[in-house]
């Protein structure tokens, strides 16, 4: 075999190599498209906005919607999705108040305070063997709880896995949700999607979360996956077949 051809076949490996070791991931909102909530009250007291459209969140739309559950000294919750060169959803709870943020993705509903949890019709989350939803977190002050409803099968089906963050989060991490951990939904076929932010732990919980995503899992370096075996293998008897021929 000539050197040329040697040279031709061994990029041809690397770039398989590559192709098949590497994490796939689908984007289920970057908060690319502003919109937001701010105000005050008592207990109870709610507010919500529907952005449609919305062009970088899964399904075209998105909902946020905040709550409060204890404000004595009287002072605000803003929930808003910035846009620009840091794009992120954004939770500030003024001194001492608590309350529950969230952001659903459930279609063009013009409901913001509800969920159409078939709104979705039917969105594959693992066509390509994602297993995991993954949140990127660039800040959290104190303790607080996250969670991700997944609804599917026209949203007859339904589970809740909540994570509990001990806060001080002061640059970028990941936060995983195994799918292994919720039961009884398909995501193959996800109808509706929440997800939602507990500051009622400690009140004055502020965060921010730059994206959230579906993905494969981060192969371990150096380590090739059974596809990346099978593609090598068919390169070495390709290259032993040219060297007979030569």
């Amino acid at each position: 075999m000539s050197f040329g051809k040697k040279k031709t076949l061994a990029f041809a490996v690397m770039a398989m190599f590559v192709w098949a070791s590497s994490a796939q991931a689908i984007l289920i909102d970057t908060f690319e498209d502003a919109h937001s909530v701010n105000f005050s009250g008592p207990p109870g007291t709610m507010s919500g906005n529907e952005l449609s459209p919305a062009p970088g969140a899964l399904g075209g739309h998105r909902d946020i919607h905040s709550s409060i559950t204890a404000n004595p000294s009287n002072n605000f919750i803003d929930n808003s999705i910035h846009n620009g060169g840091n794009s992120r959803w954004s939770i500030s709870q003024g001194d001492e108040l608590e309350g529950i943020s969230m952001v659903t993705w459930d279609g063009d509903d013009n409901d913001a305070n509800g969920v159409a949890t078939a709104g979705l019709g039917s969105v594959d989350l693992s066509p390509l063997g994602e297993d995991r939803f993954e949140l990127g977190i660039d800040f959290m002050d104190v303790p607080g709880d996250i969670s991700i409803q997944v609804w599917s099968n026209g949203g007859a089906d339904t589970d809740t896995v909540t994570h509990n963050l001990a806060g001080g989060v002061f640059a970028p991490t990941t936060e995983t949700f195994l799918f292994s951990e919720f039961t009884g939904v398909d995501f193959g076929d996800v109808s509706a999607l929440k997800l939602t932010v507990d500051g009622t732990v400690i009140p004055s919980l502020d965060m921010n979360i730059d994206f959230i995503r579906s993905a494969q899992p981060t192969p371990t370096p150096g380590v090739p996956e059974p596809a990346t075996f099978g593609l090598l293998g068919l390169a070495g008897l390709a290259m032993l077949r040219r060297r007979r021929a030569a």
